[in-house]
């Protein structure tokens, strides 16, 4: 491989790294820097809600987008909306605000990181790179920068101020832009004008196995996982979880999530079908564990290790099932599912908001199975997610046998490949 073609993709993670901190550092501290300047609480569900309004809205727009101009231009777009909810958040932390920046961060983010496995999948296609070593360079830079990001911005807040964190952010998303702008290669100048939008549609719409991966792995993982993802940080801010404990938090959670990996890479210790189910399980009995603590160090080794874990054992067992259904749909068939997870997970923050307004919100008391506990009404939502959670470990097990046993996922790849040839 030539030094060119490592130029290639080491120059555009570059800008990758950058635009990740720009982006993700802001993000991240959201739900705190929203407690400290007194926003209502009921806004927080609502933030999120917006967020995933606008993930949905920009990948349905990214395909039409992608038909007239260039990947270089969109990256150029998107830090321009990254930008403006950085600059807006500096100016005025009201309610309204938190809202209407959740809705760019949902279209920036969207673009975002469909754009970033598109370019990597041009990188490798144009340039001729190895996929497993871009992909797994792309990986292992995600989960550093996973684990870099939340603790960098946490001492730069803790320290600092809200502030310097705002502008710390905007200036790694000014330096990125500019990185971007300069790119010359020639993939960052293709356009899908003569993409055939609807004989793919077709296609991903016919294949039963893609739309049951949609509902059992995607929709599930969004309804149950990534909601807590987004709504614990929260819960770790009123527990004591804070700034720099954050980022800390963050680093064990990527240790575990890469030991995890690797372990399970090395030896197989049974099959994925299992191994989805019990992670699953594993994560439910982090919810069913963590309604009952303030505890702030029982709370970090619980998120940290245990739920880590389990969510990182569904996270390999699926990769493939996910990998297999896109294949030959990178620019397709992705943005079209995602836009489907995130309406539905607009629709379930909203839902989810509703549900801890009922229980008393983020400040009430009460009790579960006799134990006095503070913030009732997410506590609420937490045994939701753990029956959910059980829920689709048992449809992970019993349903669609064919999606999660590994001795069939090499004859359902060669099956696709076949009908794509």
């Amino acid at each position: 491989m030539s030094a060119r073609k490592i130029n290639v993709l080491d120059l555009f993670l570059i800008a990758f790294i950058l635009m990740y901190y720009g982006r993700l550092s802001v993000v991240l501290f959201i739900p705190q820097y929203a407690i400290d300047y007194n926003i209502p609480s009921i806004y927080y569900s609502l933030h999120f809600a917006m967020v995933s309004v606008g993930s949905a809205v920009s990948n349905i727009l990214l395909i039409f987008l992608l038909r007239k101009f260039n990947t270089r231009t969109i990256f150029i777009l998107v830090g321009f909306v990254s930008a403006m909810y950085e600059v807006l958040l500096y100016l005025f932390p009201t309610p309204e605000v938190l809202l209407i920046s959740g809705l760019l961060i949902g279209l920036a983010a969207g673009c975002f990181w469909t754009l970033t496995f598109l370019v990597i999948c041009e990188i490798i296609d144009a340039h001729g790179v190895q996929t497993t070593y871009a992909m797994s360079k792309y990986n292992v830079i995600s989960t550093i920068m996973g684990a870099m990001t939340p603790l960098a911005a946490g001492i730069i807040v803790h320290y600092f101020g809200y502030g310097i964190w705002l502008l710390s952010a905007l200036a790694f998303l000014v330096l990125s832009t500019a990185i971007i702008f300069a790119l010359k290669d020639p993939i960052y100048y293709k356009t899908y004008d003569k993409y055939p939008i609807k004989d793919d549609l077709k296609k991903v719409f016919d294949d039963r196995h893609t739309l049951i991966t949609f509902m059992l792995v995607m929709l599930l993982s969004t309804l149950t996982m990534s909601t807590w993802s987004s709504l614990s940080k929260v819960f770790f801010t009123n527990v004591g979880i804070r700034d720099y404990w954050l980022g800390l938090l963050a680093i064990v959670v990527s240790v575990v999530t890469i030991a995890v990996y690797y372990v399970l890479a090395r030896w197989q210790f049974t099959t994925r079908k299992v191994l989805a189910s019990l992670g699953i399980i594993i994560f439910a009995a982090e919810m069913a564990l963590i309604m009952f603590t303030s505890d702030p160090v029982v709370v970090f080794i619980l998120e940290g290790i245990i739920g880590s874990a389990g969510v990182a054992a569904v996270g390999f067992a699926t990769q493939n099932i996910i990998k297999n259904t896109f294949r030959e749909r990178t620019y397709i068939g992705r943005p079209i599912f995602a836009t489907g997870m995130y309406i539905a997970n607009a629709v379930w923050f909203a839902i989810c908001g509703y549900m801890i307004a009922s229980y008393g919100g983020y400040d009430s008391m009460g009790t579960i199975l006799g134990v006095s506990v503070n913030q009732y009404g997410l506590r609420a939502l937490m045994l939701m997610l753990a029956i959910i959670s059980l829920l689709w470990a048992g449809l992970m097990w019993i349903f669609e046998k064919r999606m999660v046993d590994d001795a069939d996922m090499p004859a359902k790849a060669d099956k696709c490949k076949a009908n794509t040839d």
